[in-house]
């Protein structure tokens, strides 16, 4: 496979897009219980590309009738976004056209029975972005079963925008077969392939000889960004690609059996490139015959 250009420029890290951060007005939710999904529909949004969202709210268990909170705990709150409204029955695993995974919040002390526990967040990438033109639901539950009612106050809920590694570029292919490998690293690497619009295509660890990586995949034409870190990288959609691994030394990357970058990779960094992928020689011509053919036929 040619290729048709080699340029440098640019290191790691990421840069926003033109679309902004957008906030949803602030809310509250009374009467959560019984282990049953319910839903608010948020509306749209301001048109951008949203990669993923930031939940905040306070938690409050409003059972004072009861004299033992043993079931009310704010770690057992779930939200799923979606294009739609869950149905109000004990729903496990929903998915959704825009659906995030269900998760505990990151509440560092689980917020114990019959406690107000301030501050509850959740953060998330969305399964696709979202462009805001349909409406956002926000389903929410708590997994408890029993007599507790619970809370949910000042809820915000802020859509992040996708953000696009500033990388290296590394030039343009044809379009075809790529191997992409990091022989000749002197650690354990791992590395991630993504389109254009942040999906994870392929991540590696050791597929390569013992440690190392490679990712084999065929590329149509389109820019796609290369994530090279050391075990243990993390990879998800919308550019989630993070390291908190101790491992350093030389690298190198390679790209069809050639060698297209290469030196030290510092502590818990993600190294980023840059593809542009190309049609072939025979599709371009193919076009421009296709073109000039149209051209004759419009005369």
């Amino acid at each position: 496979m040619k290729k048709t250009a080699l340029l440098v420029a640019a290191v790691a890290g990421l840069a926003s897009t033109a679309s902004a951060q957008f906030t949803y007005g602030s809310f509250g939710i009374t009467g959560i219980a019984d282990n049953l999904w319910g839903s608010v529909n948020l509306g749209g949004a301001t048109p951008g590309s949203y990669a993923s969202f930031t939940v905040t709210f306070d938690w409050t268990d409003d059972s004072p009738a009861f004299s033992s909170f043993s079931e009310g705990w704010a770690n057992e709150a779930r939200l799923q976004f979606g294009s739609g409204s869950v149905v109000a029955a004990a729903v496990t695993t929903p998915t959704y056209n825009f659906g995030a995974s269900q998760s505990a919040v990151t509440s560092s002390n689980g917020a114990g029975n019959g406690m107000a526990q301030p501050g509850v967040m959740f953060n998330g990438a969305f399964n696709s972005a979202y462009d805001g033109s349909g409406d956002l639901w926000f389903n929410y539950r708590q997994t408890f079963n029993g007599n507790n009612v619970i809370d949910w106050n000042s809820i915000s809920v802020t859509l992040n925008p996708l953000m696009t590694p500033t990388a290296t570029d590394l030039g343009c292919y044809d379009a075809g077969d790529f191997a992409i490998d990091t022989e000749g690293s002197a650690f354990d690497t791992e590395l991630g392939l993504y389109d254009s619009a942040g999906n994870l295509l392929a991540n590696d660890d050791d597929g390569g000889t013992g440690a190392l990586s490679l990712i084999n995949a065929n590329l149509a034409e389109g820019t796609y960004y290369i994530a090279l870190g050391a075990f243990n990288t993390t990879y998800g959609d919308a550019f989630g690609a993070s390291s908190t691994s101790n491992l350093t030394g030389d690298f190198l990357l390679n790209i069809n059996g050639s060698n297209v970058a290469g030196g030290v990779l510092a502590a818990s960094t993600v190294n980023w490139y840059s593809i542009k992928v190309i049609p072939t020689p025979a599709s371009a011509s193919m076009l421009a015959l296709g073109g000039l053919v149209a051209t004759r036929r419009r005369r």
